[in-house]
Order: C-alpha cells, then structure tokens, then sequence
C-alpha cells in the first residue's frame, strides 16, 4: 500500500476535526491546518498521531490569498505523497441581507470562495 496525506483546512475542531480523524484511520497522514485555533490544533494533532500516522499542524489564515500559493508548496514539500485536499475551512457571521456589511461579506467571500479557489 502506497502511503497516503491528505490536507484538512479547519481542521483543529468541530467538522474538519471529524473529518481529518477519519482520514487518519484510514491511514492518512494530515496535515493539519487552522487559523487560530492553536491549542485545539495540537489536541487533534496528538489524537491523529495516536492512531500511527504521520500529522503537523499548519497555522494560515485563509483571508490572506497572496499566501496560499507559498502554504500549498509547503505542505507538499513536507508530505510529498498529499493527494487529498477537503476544504473545511469556514467563516460565517449570521446576519440578514438587510444587516450584512460589506466587511461581514468580504470575510465570507475570502475564507469560502477565494481560499479554496486559489
């Protein structure tokens, strides 16, 4: 079997959490991304090499898209065998059209579209 690596944005908790565990028993390792979750990443860091495989945690903010390119040729440099990217990277302030600002909208649209995109 050949090894495997798969990058999790939003890792550190909640779905991306659940989501980087189940890869990693399934033999994955993770590289382990969160943004300022830096306790809760190296609690599911721990977990993940727990069950065998290989697991960093990678702090970026995912607003800046000028630093993605540098970020994604880092991983593949320290898990040269990535195939897997899940983008569970999110940002989400509730608001209704009438009371979304334009700073609310810029969040959203930098973390869930232009990250991923880029």
């Amino acid at each position: 079997m050949s090894k495997k690596a798969a990058l999790v944005t939003g890792s550190a908790i909640r779905l991306g959490e659940a989501i980087a565990i189940a890869l990693a028993k399934d033999g994955y390792d993770i590289a382990l991304h969160y943004n300022s979750s830096a306790s809760a990443a190296e609690e599911t860091k721990a977990e993940i090499q727990s069950l065998g495989v290989q697991c960093e945690a990678f702090q970026l903010n995912l607003r800046k898209a000028d630093d993605m390119p540098d970020f994604v040729k880092d991983e593949v440099i320290r898990f040269p065998h990535l195939s897997v990217l899940v983008n569970s990277a999110s940002a989400y302030t509730q608001a209704t059209i009438e009371n979304t600002t334009t700073a609310i909208f810029d969040q959203q649209f930098d973390v869930n579209i232009k990250a991923p995109f880029f």
